[in-house]
């Protein structure tokens, strides 16, 4: 059962390899307090959050809350329309799956960087076994970086 999360930026190439920027949000089994600093912190599932932003020295994706559709391939392609954001949502033992991502608040610090996710997701997938299974929930994810 996941119980905390936290957010790390990233640098990866979409499935047509142009490199984009994003977040990752990681979610855990360990209780409240633990995120990805934790040194033993059981992660459970990655959501990779994509936009059309492209890598310039040390710069973080930006952000806005909003509606996100979490698609099954992985990785996604990047739509190039202006403010494009697509994710990926990986369980260990889930395949294939799809939903829906609501960020209700991307908190800045003073400094204007990202320092916390806010929102609710809803998904499913495809069991090991072929049993479907369904996550949703709310979360806080504090950036760990």
């Amino acid at each position: 059962m996941i119980q905390s999360a936290g957010a790390i930026s990233f640098t990866m190439a979409d499935a047509t390899s142009t490199t984009y920027i994003g977040w990752e949000l990681q979610f855990f089994s360990n209780g409240s307090g633990y995120d990805c600093l934790s040194n033993n912190a059981d992660e459970l599932a990655d959501l990779f959050i994509w936009t059309d932003q492209t890598p310039s020295g040390s710069m973080r994706a930006s952000l806005m809350p909003g509606d996100v559709s979490i698609v099954p391939d992985d990785p996604p392609t990047v739509p190039t329309n202006a403010g494009a954001v697509v994710a990926h949502f990986a369980i260990d033992g889930v395949h294939q799956v799809t939903g829906d991502l609501m960020l209700t608040d991307v908190h800045e610090s003073s400094s204007n960087k990202i320092d916390r996710f806010v929102g609710s997701l809803t998904a499913e997938g495809t069991s090991d076994s072929g049993d479907d299974i369904m996550v949703a929930g709310s979360f806080t994810a504090p950036v760990c970086e």
